[in-house]
């Protein structure tokens, strides 16, 4: 027979000792005054410390089950991140800095109708840690109408959006970009904002031009190769200053048309720096084709009639053209001396030194610096650097 607790205290050895929670039981009935509870008082105090143990048993497994369930979803999250990182590097160029454009060559042909066409050509390097799947290149010019786009030799989608006084190409090749394996890359396209027809030269016989190529890459570029081919017949502007800048590091011909080559070993982004050649054309090499050229010289006389005729109708209106030519025109909104001074770069050619217009101006060097300054901002003339010498050049 087993040993039961007794109305003042727990016998030792009874069954319900050892259950968790009977010393309160009968510490409880102790406070009562020693009465004996009724039956239903032990089922009912048992019962709750039972459901009480089983509570916290289930409370413990919950809070269990819930941390299993947070590390489960940060594990997912951490997987969707790196995913996601991925998916980004796939899908754009996050870091514009991962490309490198190595062994580039720009070839610059420029035609008689003051248009040109460019040819580009480079080794796009991807230095980041994902592929690329499209990147950006820029070019120098107002406008642009797109011939070809390429990347290893298979058409690229080549969108083209326009900036401030640049336009931005963004290339789309069939195959991402790792940073294993470079991708050649060729653009071609046309354009008429890199020559412009000054005016006619004091004799009226030779048009004057301008080639200005500008470059301020997005990217870094290794081992630029710069070639600008010239117009059959042109030849280099006599009694300007620096009708080619920088100077070339070689030049050839190939009997008709002169080619000049620059090339720079490393231009990273932010860095600039502009090819200009001053050149002149005969009147006559405006023609359509050369073919027609060569006919004139020996076209029967009423033919040579109407050139010559064409010739005076040309030189009638010279006076307006060297009007129209830069620093020639007072502009409303400038001062005295700023005038001046877009006048004396017109009258040497376009192009001149700094120290040439304070100098022969009789103006001082802070004075000069400021108006170029004010006269670099509204875009009318631009400054480049030549070992210690700033060349100042006519834009508009």
């Amino acid at each position: 027979m087993a040993v039961q607790c007794t109305p003042t205290g727990c016998r030792s050895g009874c069954r319900c000792c050892h259950r968790s929670g009977h010393s309160i039981e009968a510490t409880s009935m102790n406070r009562l005054g020693g009465t004996t509870p009724p039956s239903s008082f032990f089922l009912h105090t048992t019962v709750f410390l039972d459901t009480s143990a089983a509570v916290n048993h289930t409370m413990k497994s919950t809070i269990k089950n819930y941390m299993m369930a947070a590390r489960l979803i940060a594990a997912l999250l951490v997987v969707g991140g790196i995913s996601g990182q991925f998916a980004a590097g796939v899908q754009g160029q996050d870091h514009p800095e991962a490309i490198v454009l190595s062994s580039t060559d720009i070839v610059v042909t420029a035609l008689s109708n003051d248009t040109s066409e460019v040819s580009f050509s480079s080794l796009v390097m991807n230095t980041g840690q994902t592929a690329i799947s499209s990147f950006q290149v820029r070019f120098d010019v107002h406008h642009l109408n797109m011939m070809e786009t390429k990347v290893d030799g298979v058409a690229a989608v080549a969108e083209v959006t326009q900036a401030d006084r640049y336009m931005l190409i963004t290339v789309t090749p069939v195959r991402a970009i790792d940073n294993t394996t470079p991708a050649t890359l060729s653009i071609r396209f046309a354009t008429s904002s890199i020559q412009e027809r000054i005016g006619l030269s004091p004799d009226g016989s030779m048009y004057e031009h301008h080639l200005l190529y500008y470059l301020n890459p997005l990217n870094e570029i290794r081992n630029l190769t710069m070639s600008v081919i010239m117009p059959p017949y042109a030849i280099l502007q006599e009694g300007v200053a620096a009708p080619l800048f920088p100077r070339p590091t070689s030049n050839y011909t190939d009997g008709s048309r002169s080619v000049f080559v620059w090339s720079t070993p490393r231009l990273l982004p932010g860095q600039e720096i502009a090819y200009i050649v001053k050149y002149q054309l005969p009147v006559g090499v405006t023609a359509s084709t050369y073919s027609e050229i060569l006919v004139v010289g020996v076209v029967t006389v009423s033919v040579l009639t109407g050139f010559i005729l064409a010739l005076f109708l040309e030189r009638v209106p010279r006076l307006l053209i060297r009007l129209r030519r830069p620093g020639l025109v007072q502009i409303a909104g400038i001062s005295n001396h700023e005038a001046e001074v877009i006048q004396f770069i017109a009258q040497k050619g376009g192009s001149c030194t700094q120290r040439d217009i304070y100098a022969e101006l009789n103006l001082s060097q802070s004075m000069v610096s400021t108006i170029l300054t004010t006269l670099e901002q509204r875009g009318t003339i631009r400054r480049f650097k030549e070992g210690r010498e700033n060349l100042v050049h006519l834009m508009e």
